[in-house]
């Protein structure tokens, strides 16, 4: 009997209009869950003569073991294919409801393959599956489009789907489910659109998987809850989501403003007009989360002209990377993003880029139908944002991805462009704080999210806090937390350890938080209540629900190795790409030109230092130091010998 897990994957090709069920349990064993599945389902499935819009890459959607149970803060939905935006390995994850409706109709993957000939939607039952005529729907936002399935099917159908970015086969495109929740980087909107196929909508009953252990999993489930509830995190999420903390991050020079010039907010907001607090004070209309999450992190917005909208986290780092303090004008941008579709990270960058080059008078208003495009102004991210959507003109270009609009616009243009392997860069400050620099470096998606050590930054936010006011006692904690990581995890002394600038002890600190996000990408969990923000959901709590809900007993140390077998497997077929050491860096601007102002007035990434701290780690990751790439020793290790054995006969085995 299958426990947890359902034990079954949905197997969909478009071309042919087969719908297949096949057990999972064979990748169960092996690669666990999620992230670990989607990694091993798309090696197999997809080599270098794939191209990534062809209709032989795959769509994955991934869900984890612990989705789609009570235990709490556990929805999140893997999505892997190879990648418009890099040529690699390409994932996301959302949250939302959609994943344990996944698990509650009863699978753990579902996989699309093919191309259909016209516009299709997928409606995924408890009985099975059918393929859809989406006429209809095609054309229509992201929005629109969930309404339309709500009309057809009740409203307790939920949907992932695309909109008119992912349609247009805009490279950056994204999945979005509800409001607010997406799939956002590395093109999985494109791959969407590339095979016809508009939205997976998904009709369950509430029918959580069967329980080895129930009431010893129902125990460690009050716990989980119990434990998070009392946090002063998840209260502050609850009331102010991410607002204070990414106006800390703004203070603490963590965010970039105009395409990664400037860190001091008072060089280009002096008003603090971008307060992100101050707008959920004024404009805010009420909280939103995820199924079974006691930390509602997202705010509920009415956009001008647009209705509802929710935003969290990075969203509100387009005010720093777009100069903008007109804050109704963010908004809306905000709003557009999710209802065309588009990965905000990646318009925000482009913009910026596009604003420099503007500035810099390397394209001019020939290029923008007309529109100047000045830092911060309304009409010049709207017009960026339809030239880009509609593919018009420049925006064309720029729908192709980064890199090829770089070559495409030019040498001096491409100067100005911040991405690593095609993938544009988060707003974050890559100069002075090295784990953001290593992160986005050595990532498999080649950008920091997902190994981002976080000590640093949140120990200057948590002071920022202390500042304002906030009772240093009930801090206290996650002070001595982040305060001590860095040498329990590197075993070297010194506060000194802690600060962002320093290069020593940073390789161990990514290496970590590589492994306990991707433990969270495998089980279904969300990483903001874990390890990342100092919060309940530990690997060893994780462990022992996993243990009770499976029936098989699983230690922090298996998740570990899981995580580190899931990242082995990305970086070979990253490897197989063609992708290696040289390819582990960051743009020139990180490296040539000092940060301009502020706290950190001077630094930037030392390109000596920076390879050797990538020595440091691929020593840690057990990958040769020449090449970056996997040893046959490290596979054999995770138990990857079929993957070490396609290495080598394609000549990308070091050794």
């Amino acid at each position: 009997m299958t426990y947890l897990h359902t034990g079954k994957m949905l197997d969909i090709d478009l071309s042919n209009g087969s719908i297949r069920t096949e057990s999972s349990e064979e990748y169960i064993e092996r690669f666990l869950g999620a992230r670990g599945i989607n990694a091993a389902i798309l090696y197999e499935n997809t080599g270098p003569e794939v191209e990534p819009l062809d209709e032989q890459n795959v769509l994955i959607f991934g869900i984890g073991p612990l989705t789609g149970t009570s235990f709490p803060a556990s929805p999140r939905t893997e999505v892997a294919a190879k990648s418009p935006v890099t040529g690699g390995v390409g994932c996301s994850n959302f949250g939302g409801i959609w994943g344990p409706q996944a698990k509650w109709a009863g699978y753990d993957e579902i996989i699309v393959r093919g191309k259909a000939d016209k516009p299709v939607f997928i409606l995924v039952k408890e009985d099975g599956a059918e393929i859809r005529d989406a006429g209809e729907l095609w054309g229509h936002d992201t929005y629109e489009t969930q309404d339309k399935l709500r009309e057809m099917f009740g409203d307790k159908v939920e949907s992932v789907c695309i909109g008119p970015a992912g349609e247009n086969l805009v490279t950056s495109a994204c999945l979005v489910h509800r409001l607010g929740n997406a799939a956002g980087r590395t093109g999985m909107g494109a791959v969407m659109g590339s095979k016809n196929l508009k939205a997976i909508a998904i009709a369950a009953s509430r029918r959580e998987p069967r329980l080895a252990r129930k009431r010893e999993f129902a125990q460690l489930t009050q716990t989980a809850l119990k434990a998070l509830t009392e946090e002063w995190f998840t209260k502050e999420f609850a009331e102010w989501g991410f607002t204070r903390w990414v106006d800390f991050f703004g203070k603490k020079e963590y965010l970039a403003a105009g395409n990664y010039r400037n860190y001091d907010w008072d060089s280009w907001d002096k008003g603090r007009a971008s307060s992100a607090a101050r707008l959920w004070e004024t404009s805010g209309a009420k909280k939103y989360g995820c199924y079974r999450c006691p930390a509602p992190c997202m705010e509920h917005y009415e956009a001008p002209g647009l209705g509802d909208t929710v935003i969290s986290c990075c969203f509100y780092f387009m005010t720093w990377g777009l100069k903008m303090t007109d804050m109704p004008a963010f908004l809306e941008i905000s709003a557009l993003c999710q209802r065309k579709g588009m990965d905000v990270n990646a318009f925000m960058n482009l913009a910026g880029w596009l604003m420099e080059l503007y500035e810099k008078k390397i394209i001019n208003d020939g290029d923008t139908e007309g529109v100047a495009l000045k830092w911060g102004d309304r009409d010049a991210a709207l017009k960026i944002m339809g030239l880009l959507v509609e593919r018009r003109g420049i925006g064309d270009i720029l729908a192709e991805g980064a890199d090829t609009a770089a070559r495409k616009l030019g040498a001096e243009a491409r100067k100005y462009l911040m991405h690593v392997n095609g993938n544009p860069a988060y707003m974050l400050n890559h100069q002075a704080y090295r784990t953001v620099g290593l992160s986005a470096a050595v990532g498999s998606r080649s950008d920091t999210i997902r190994g981002l050590g976080m000590p640093d930054i949140n120990l200057r936010c948590i002071q920022g806090y202390v500042d304002e006011g906030i009772d240093k006692e009930l801090l206290e904690p996650f002070i001595n937390y982040y305060t001590n990581l860095a040498q329990d995890l590197t075993g070297l002394k010194g506060e000194h350890l802690i600060k962002p600038e320093v290069y020593e002890g940073k390789a161990k600190i990514v290496e970590y938080y590589e492994d306990v996000i991707a433990i969270s990408d495998i089980l279904g969990t969300c990483k903001f209540l874990g390890p990342w923000f100092d919060m309940p959901l530990t690997p060893e709590l994780e462990a022992k629900a996993y243990s009770a809900g499976k029936g098989v007993e699983t230690s922090p140390e298996d998740l570990f190795k899981a995580a580190r077998r899931a990242i082995n497997v990305e970086r070979a077929y990253n490897a197989r790409e063609g992708r290696g050491r040289d390819d582990d860096t960051l743009p020139r601007r990180f490296f040539n030109e000092p940060a301009v102002d502020g706290e950190f007035k001077g630094e930037r990434m030392h390109r000596e230092r920076f390879e050797r701290i990538k020595d440091e780690y691929y020593t840690l990751r057990g990958w040769d130091v020449g090449t970056g790439l996997p040893s046959r020793e490290t596979l054999m290790a995770s138990g990857l010998g079929d993957v070490a054995d396609d290495l080598r006969k394609r000549g990308r085995l070091p050794g």
